[in-house]
């Protein structure tokens, strides 16, 4: 190529070493005679391509025979007019994304006879339909491959097989899945292969040449999948015997490149004792000086490739046999092989191998399987740090910068397993008596993960620590940008066509937070007044991203920050800290929410397994199955999502978030207003993942946490109802978070001693209550404060749940009309619920055979909220009375509401049919379970009457209240009250029955007394004229200005809560006149 000779001097000494060193390098049986140097450069005295043909030959025999295929050697994608919509993503012609609904393409090449395959590796797992068609087989948004006659597909998302119909067949598959596509037209079969693994015959009667038919590898793609394809351009992963490739060249040109590479493997070593410029290489302790020079060495490498550099800038099966020996070797070595290649490349040739050799060590990496004992991509990515450190390959890559953006994001991607996969990878160990399970191999796997992930995070920082001059530097950091950027659809729950692979962004996001570690722990850095003024920097922030206070031209316009306040220097940390937001914002985040929904279904698992009696066997057989099934997709979790490395980034992430929001809160300027509003979004799920998912469990107490802890709780407290944000997206969030980890009592406990929540929470809480539908998460915090304290049970509460039981009454003494804006709230959705459960029963009852899961649904929710609603005006009853008898219309909405719950479930009530249908068919239990669920309804209002008939004396009374309220049956639905068997249900205790039950009867005899009286004064009451035309109970009392109609004071009272009008003439009431009666 670029040498012709040696210009040291040939002597016999120096012959004979030669003849024996090209011998072993080219395998000569025999060294050559020294006389040959005598007449020969050394360049021309070795004939690589002759020795090339002799060996392969030997190796490999003949090619794989041709006949019974049509089309040109070289196998692509042929694009086809119909689907103009789909592209081919790679220079080479055989990668395929689908960006319309399902979208079709077919290879260029046909088979008639014999035996053939080709594979797909999968790039994305969703439905693909990956198999055999004829001309025939049209192709349309709707169909394509299987679904015509002479087509034949296998889809692993839906494990199914296609030919005009479906069925059962195959396994799931995963990304990074190579699937073998085989057709025999010899048997007439057509069958599949995962992984190398037989899925079995799949069609059996497939038309043969004898039909006229010809078959052409076809792929069908739904909206955003991508798959690659091996028609044999090199070897394929899983070869199958007796069947050939369609590309008959892939296989002969790895074994001349096998051959060429162990040629180039035997010359490496000798790198190491001589450099350019040095005559002769040097002795060591266990050989005589050697009599050959650098140059030399040099020329027999120029020999090779002058034949291998045509192959390794076409080929990638001459690329595969160059990377087996490349991961073997010492990153020198390697160093000094792409000297070597440098030297003997032209530049043109260069920038080919370059891109190929990329191309086969990205492919090599997100196809290395991590079952069987398999190592992963590890070795792949320290082969490329090694790779782009070297000078020729960054110019390289500087100058083509999607080149490089792909092959990081293919170098980024890990084969996932399947449920397949699972059981060989984690096989499972029961303790048959504590029922506990374990898996001996989920610690190896840990630690090859974490190998992985540190040559993840070599390559990040190498990258994003290039000195400005050097072709990658910036490089990196704009490939995260646009991965951010083509995926930020997902923070709207958009479909995008092109999405990245969630194991690319969580490795991103993962190498990001380990990147970022002191940054992340440097508690001071936020503290820094000017830092926090970086989010009104447009360079760093991305800005079509909503803000707390607005769209960002929005914010920046109504709250200006002087520029003199924004830092001007440029800092990389807070660029990928906003980076890294936006990753878990984008997909990580759900994932995340993903991996420990599954962990919490597994702990539920384990928890009825040990609550199934023995003597059931078969259930609890079925339920080991599926622990079993949970645990194995638990395990991978925790070696790729949940390692307890990732857990504690992830905390030291959400902590100095939540340190950022607090520092922008307190500021002079509206900086607050800039937040980007998913920053609330990733605070609250990452602190939910991090408490819920760590093993041993989260501790809320540990000193470690204990200041950044309290600043989060302050930032999640103050922002549960404030007026500066403008979404109501972030107060969900807050909102569903407490009340999921106030489930924990050590987090109450630590919520207790924070300042901002022991003087705002509640406040907060009874803002919330009154806006959109915040009251449904409300709810559950306040049934958890009192937890315990309720008819019945009366266990003495914490100290903690103390300290917000007394920050509530203080709230109603100091500021009694937040809470009558709260009752009244209240009283409306209790209405609106318990109308809705009627409602759902009703429809529940008319269910036939087929069953509509959404009723059932919306029946348990409407009952379960029914419920709490009620717990609540219990809690008013304990704390707060006296907002009952403030307002007589206060008392008569609570009593009607009482009444109106019971006769719901009453045995006397009309609804009682409908319940029992709605236990048997919604609850596990059942009709047996009864009680518990009765004791919902019946345990808040049997509370409510006793408390509120110890304040007998105040006016207006519950019992006289009761009395008036309308209702013949209202007797009987107490009668039911008071029959209930207390000591049955599951929530009481005896404690609590002894101190309540007695209550409860002083509230039914005086009941009694007054119902009794009631009856005898409306017998002896002749004039029912004086009676209010509306409800037919009370006395017309009250007169409406300036129109003079007349209702009693009750109902005109509640009437002018929600409308202005009178019910006669519909006249503006604009004041009343109350008359004593007597």
């Amino acid at each position: 190529m670029l040498l012709d000779g040696s210009a040291d001097e040939m002597n016999p000494s120096r012959a004979a070493a030669l003849s024996r060193l090209i011998a072993d390098v080219f395998e000569f049986k025999k060294p050559l005679a020294t006389s040959v140097f005598e007449t020969e450069t050394l360049f021309k005295i070795v004939d690589v391509p002759a020795l090339l043909e002799t060996h392969v030959a030997s190796k490999t025999g003949n090619e794989y025979s041709q006949h019974g295929r049509i089309g040109p050697k070289e196998v692509l994608f042929k694009r086809h007019k119909a689907t103009l919509r789909e592209v081919i993503d790679s220079p080479d012609g055989l990668e395929i994304r689908s960006k319309s609904t399902f979208g079709s393409m077919r290879a260029n090449t046909c088979v008639y006879e014999g035996k053939w395959m080709f594979e797909a590796t999968l790039a994305t797992a969703g439905i693909q339909q990956i198999g055999w068609s004829t001309l025939s087989c049209p192709f349309t948004d709707e169909t394509g491959v299987g679904d015509a006659e002479d087509s034949y597909a296998y889809d692993g998302k839906r494990r199914k097989k296609w030919n005009i119909s479906h069925a059962n067949y195959g396994q799931d598959w995963a990304i990074g899945d190579v699937i073998g596509s085989c057709i025999d037209l010899e048997s007439n079969e057509i069958s599949f292969y995962r992984n190398g693994q037989d899925l079995g015959v799949a069609f059996d009667s497939v038309k043969s040449k004898e039909e006229g038919m010809a078959y052409f590898p076809t792929v069908s793609l739904s909206f955003g999948e991508r798959c690659s394809m091996n028609y044999g351009a090199r070897p394929f992963k899983f070869p199958v015997d007796g069947f050939a490739p369609l590309q008959s060249d892939g296989l002969n040109i790895y074994q001349q490149s096998k051959y060429l590479v162990s040629c180039i493997s035997k010359l490496l070593p000798l790198l190491d004792t001589v450099r350019p410029g040095e005559k002769v290489a040097k002795a060591t302790e266990t050989e005589e000086m050697t009599l050959f020079s650098f140059d030399d060495l040099l020329i027999l490498f120029a020999n090779i490739f002058e034949v291998f550099a045509p192959l390794l800038t076409t080929s990638k099966s001459a690329n595969m046999a160059l990377i087996e020996l490349i991961i073997e070797l010492e990153e020198k070595t390697i160093i000094h092989l792409f000297d070597i290649i440098h030297i003997c490349f032209t530049a043109d040739e260069l920038d080919q191998f370059f891109f190929k050799i990329l191309s086969e060590i990205s492919y090599q990496a997100s196809t290395a399987p991590w079952t069987h004992g398999g190592e992963g991509s590890t070795i792949f990515l320290q082969t490329y740090l090694t790779l782009i450190k070297m000078e020729p390959m960054a110019a390289y890559l500087g100058r083509e910068s999607n080149i490089f953006a792909n092959s990081m994001e293919d170098l980024l991607d890990i084969k996932m397993p399947n449920t397949t996969d699972y059981e060989k990878m984690f096989p499972i160990e029961t303790d048959p008596e504590t029922h506990q399970i374990s898996c001996p191999t989920i610690d190896t796997l840990c630690t090859k993960m974490k190998d992985n992930q540190k040559a993840m995070v070599a390559i990040f920082r190498y990258l994003l620590e290039v000195p400005e001059g050097n072709p990658l530097a910036g490089k990196f950091r704009r490939f995260i940008h646009l991965t951010i950027k083509k995926n930020k659809s997902m923070l709207r729950n958009l479909r995008i066509a092109n999405k990245t692979n969630i194991t690319v962004m969580f490795n991103i996001y993962r190498s990001l937070l380990c990147y970022l570690r002191d940054f992340l722990s440097d508690s001071e850095i936020f503290l820094q007044t000017n830092k926090i003024f970086y989010l009104a920097d447009p360079k760093y922030s991305f800005q079509d991203h909503t803000r707390v206070g607005g769209t960002f031209r929005h914010v920046k316009e109504e709250h200006q920050i002087p520029s003199s306040e924004i830092p001007g220097n440029y800092d990389q940390n807070l660029e990928l800290f906003q980076c890294v937001m936006l990753l878990s914002a984008s997909g990580v985040g759900k994932q995340l929410q993903r991996a420990g929904a599954r962990l919490s279904a597994l702990v539920e698992t384990g928890k009825q397994i040990n609550s199934t009696e023995e003597e059931v066997n078969s259930l609890k057989s079925i339920l080991l199955t599926k622990q079993a099934s949970q645990a194995r997709i638990c395990y991978w979790d925790q070696v790729f999502f949940l390692h307890e490395e990732v857990l504690a980034d992830i905390w030291r992430l959400t902590a100095q978030t939540a340190t950022l929001i607090d520092q922008a809160h307190t500021q002079a300027l509206p900086i607050f207003q800039y937040l980007p509003e998913f920053y609330f979004e990733v605070v609250c799920d990452s602190f939910f993942f991090v408490t819920n998912c760590t093993n041993p469990k989260f501790e809320f107490t540990a000193e470690d946490k204990r200041e950044k802890l309290q600043i989060l709780l302050s930032v999640l407290v103050r922002n549960i109802h404030n007026p500066k944000i403008v979404t109501v997206d972030i107060n969900d969030k807050i909102l569903v978070l407490l009340s999921n980890l106030l489930q924990s009592r050590s987090f109450v406990e630590v919520l207790a001693t924070n300042e901002v929540a022991k003087t705002t929470l509640m406040a907060s809480l009874v803002d919330a209550f009154s806006v959109g539908h915040f009251w449904l998460f409300v709810s559950d915090i306040f049934v958890i404060f009192w937890r315990g304290t309720l008819f019945g049970k009366r266990k003495p509460s914490k100290d903690c749940f103390v300290t917000f039981q007394e920050s509530f009454k203080k709230l109603a003494s100091s500021e009694p009309e937040k809470l009558t804006i709260f009752l009244n709230k209240l009283f409306t959705h209790l209405n609106s619920v318990v109308t809705e459960f009627r409602v759902a029963m009703e429809e529940l009852s008319k269910m036939s055979i087929i069953e509509n899961e959404n009723v059932k649904k919306k029946s348990a929710l409407m009952f379960d909220l029914t419920c709490k609603l009620l717990k609540i005006l219990e809690i008013f009853s304990l704390s707060c009375p006296e907002i009952f008898f403030s307002n007589e219309l206060n008392m008569v909405r609570l009593c009607e509401l009482i009444l109106g719950s019971i006769s719901t479930i009453s045995t006397t009530g009309s609804y009682r049919k409908l319940f029992d249908n709605f236990l048997r068919k919604v609850t596990k239990s059942g009709l047996n379970g009864a009680k518990h669920f009765e004791y919902g309804i019946y345990g808040p209002t049997a509370g409510i009457c006793a408390t509120l008939f110890e304040y007998q004396d105040k006016q207006p009374s519950i019992v006289d209240t009761f009395a008036n309220v309308d209702g013949s049956d209202d007797t009987k639905l107490f009668e039911s009250l008071a029959d209930f068997t207390w000591a049955d249900a599951k929530q009481t205790t005896e404690e609590g029955i002894s101190f309540d039950l007695p209550r409860l009867q002083k509230f039914m005899d005086s009941l009694r007394e007054k119902y009794d009286a009631r009856v005898t004064t409306m017998d002896e009451d002749e004039d029912e004229d004086n009676l209010c035309s509306i409800c037919y109970s009370n006395k017309l009392d009250t007169t409406f200005v300036p129109c003079g109609h007349r209702s009693c004071k009750q109902c005109i009272s509640r009437h002018l809560l929600e409308h202005k009008n009178c019910f006669f003439c519909n006249a503006i009431v604009e004041s009343t006149e109350t008359t004593e009666t007597e």
